[in-house]
């Protein structure tokens, strides 16, 4: 039997899924124009926007996957990729790319 994440691992994936799918929806761009600009299967962005993104199997593609659809939409990938690797809580780089990126 598969574990189940925590409600709130649930609701920040919610939250993660909704902003990507609110700016590729101001761009007016369809989930398969997306797919087609992006290279990512329709079916993984379907997901990516519902904050599924534990349906994604692998860490490795859902990570690439993410930040691929961020820069897409125009959104900051780094951010965004840091913001899927704590969801996942599998990535050591976070806290050094954090702070990295918070230096001037």
């Amino acid at each position: 039997m598969a574990r189940r994440r925590p409600a709130a691992w649930d609701a920040a994936a919610f939250e993660l899924g909704r902003a990507l799918a609110g700016a590729r929806e101001r761009l007016e761009m369809s989930q398969e124009e997306l797919a087609r600009c992006a290279g990512i299967p329709v079916r993984f962005i379907a997901i990516i926007d519902q904050g599924r993104l534990d349906l994604i199997p692998e860490a490795t593609h859902a990570r690439g996957y993410v930040r691929t659809y961020a820069s897409a939409v125009g959104l900051d990938q780094d951010a965004i990729t840091l913001m899927f690797c704590r969801l996942r809580g599998r990535a050591r780089f976070i806290d050094h790319e954090l702070n990295r990126l918070a230096q001037p």
